[in-house]
This record gives C-alpha cells, structure tokens and sequence, in this order.
C-alpha cells in the first residue's frame, strides 16, 4: 500500500496525541523521501505535531524551508508558538508588515488566548 496524505495526517495526529516525538520525526522523515513536503496539510500537521511535542526548532525549521507560506501554515506557526507569547506577538506583526498577509480572526484569536494564559490580561 502507498500512503496518501491523509494516512500520513492521521499518523501524524496520532503522534502529536501521544507526544511521541521520535514517531512523528519517523513520519516526517518518510514524507521527505518520498517528496511529499509541500502539501499544506502535512506540513501544517508537521509543525503541529513538532510544536505539541516540544521540538520549536524543529518546527520552525519545518515552516522556515516552505517555499510558499499561507495562512493556515502561519496559523499553525502562532499556535505552536502559543507558550512563548513575546514571540507570537512578534511573528503576529510580521504576518503583515513584512510579508503583506491580513490576519484574520483566528490570529487575533490565538493571540488573545495565548496572552491569557500568560496571565496578562492588560494586554488582551
């Protein structure tokens, strides 16, 4: 059987679930060989998946080598972020003033959220 990319997503989900980081890299390693790495989809479940277990670095590294950024990859960039609220911020105002994108409501949303649980609710 091949995998497609929703078997891929799946197995993806499931490693972010339980946090089995080693599994999700087995994963992400086999989409690289086998050239699947500009679906949106998986790379968004990618960077999910890195966020949740913890590996920012990698994560990063994952949106940083996309060729085309959107808003559901930037979205999942905020979200995995979501802990370290100075650099959600940062990367909140770049989404326009460097590279032209309108956020939307889910960005501001985000934003608010993860200011909350950072107990700064001044800034919200």
């Amino acid at each position: 059987m091949i995998p497609t990319q929703f078997s891929y997503a799946t197995v993806l989900s499931s490693c972010t679930k339980l946090s089995s980081l080693s599994h999700g890299r087995q994963i992400h390693a086999h989409m690289i060989k086998h050239e699947i790495v500009n679906n949106v989809v998986l790379v968004s479940s990618s960077i999910d998946m890195y966020s949740k277990c913890r590996d920012v670095n990698d994560a990063r590294l994952v949106l940083d080598t996309m060729p085309k950024k959107n808003i559901i990859t930037w979205n999942e960039k905020i979200h995995g972020h979501s802990r370290l609220i100075d650099y959600v911020i940062k990367i909140f105002n770049s989404m326009f003033q460097e590279h032209g994108i309108e956020p939307l409501l889910d960005h501001y949303t985000f934003v608010i959220d993860s200011l909350g649980r950072d107990d700064r609710f001044d800034e919200v």
